[in-house]
């Protein structure tokens, strides 16, 4: 019961609140290395950015896989994105499934569906270019969890703009990052839980092509309210080698409240024709989920 004893304290977002999904996500939505900005997708997506008014806008279609994980408590995530454009419409789709992996020392106990902590997660989003400066989008969710026996169902959203100018961009994204969940419970009245907004303002350089490693810099700025109430400072700096190629990623973000733990990311992108991979690492976060990982990779139109 090592496992589960040191897994207590994930397991308490279940039976002490259930303010949100049972699993806090990891990443997988997020470009490697941006310490979670979201106004921005650093240029790799992975199928479905997080702002919906960048889907479809590095390319005609991209299909997205990542995998992330927390040695530390045994939660993986894994998420499949694909976006389409025609025209002034771009299209996309993530599935993300998240769950604690040996939970318990006894392996004939994983089956159990009383014993089970998992998220199942299915984002549907649309975005419109609205002249060459400006793209606007919208995304819904659907979120479906378990935690030990106690399962909960909800639905979000996100709207997002993006307004692109000489030197710089400049993106908004509002929505609900945990959404509104009903749980119950056998032999226990059905509750509810009111979910978190977030409202995110980003500032994105243009790509400094003149300059050695051709430097990018993000800064944004979350405020967070709702079951959760936090102010969130990100930003994140990019290195490019090889014609852009290979890019390098460092990020830091503090939570101006001290409410959770101020985290720093690193993460390396590399570019070929027709297929991008990266690898991100993340510190310093909230002992759940803890340290962390994503690896991911994108097929995509040229």
């Amino acid at each position: 019961m090592k496992r589960f004893l040191g897994f207590l304290s994930v397991a308490a977002l279940g039976f002490g609140q259930l303010d949100a999904q049972a699993i806090p996500a990891l990443g997988a939505d997020h470009a490697p290395g941006s310490a979670g900005v979201e106004t921005f997708a650093s240029g790799i997506s992975f199928g479905l950015p997080r702002n919906p008014a960048a889907i479809g806008g590095d390319h005609a279609w991209a299909v997205g896989f990542v995998a992330s994980g927390s040695s530390v408590t045994d939660v993986s995530e894994r998420s499949v994105g694909v976006s389409l454009r025609s025209g002034s419409i771009g299209i996309g789709a993530r599935g993300t499934a998240r769950r604690v992996d040996n939970l318990f020392d006894d392996p004939s106990l994983e089956n159990s569906s009383d014993l089970r902590v998992q998220d199942t997660e299915v984002s549907l989003g649309v975005s419109v270019v609205v002249n060459r400066r400006v793209r606007i989008g919208a995304l819904g969710y659907y979120v479906s969890s378990e935690v030990l026996g106690t399962s909960g169902e909800g639905t979000g959203y996100r709207l997002g703009a993006q307004l692109a100018l000489p030197w710089f961009s400049m993106g908004l994204t509002y929505g609900e990052i945990e959404a509104q969940m009903g749980w119950e419970a056998v032999n226990t009245p059905t509750f509810k839980s009111p979910g978190t907004h977030r409202l995110a303002v980003g500032v994105e350089t243009a790509r400094l092509e003149k300059v050695p490693l051709k430097p990018m810099m993000t800064a944004e700025l979350d405020f967070d309210r709702g079951e959760t109430k936090e102010t969130w400072v990100r930003g994140n700096l990019s290195l490019s080698l090889y014609g852009s190629s290979l890019r390098s990623l460092c990020g830091i973000a503090v939570s101006t409240d001290q409410r959770s733990r101020s985290y720093s990311e690193v993460g390396v992108l590399v570019a070929f024709s027709r297929f991008d991979l990266g690898l991100g690492l993340r510190f310093g976060a909230d002992p759940v989920p803890g340290d962390s990982y994503s690896f991911g990779g994108q097929a995509h139109s040229r």
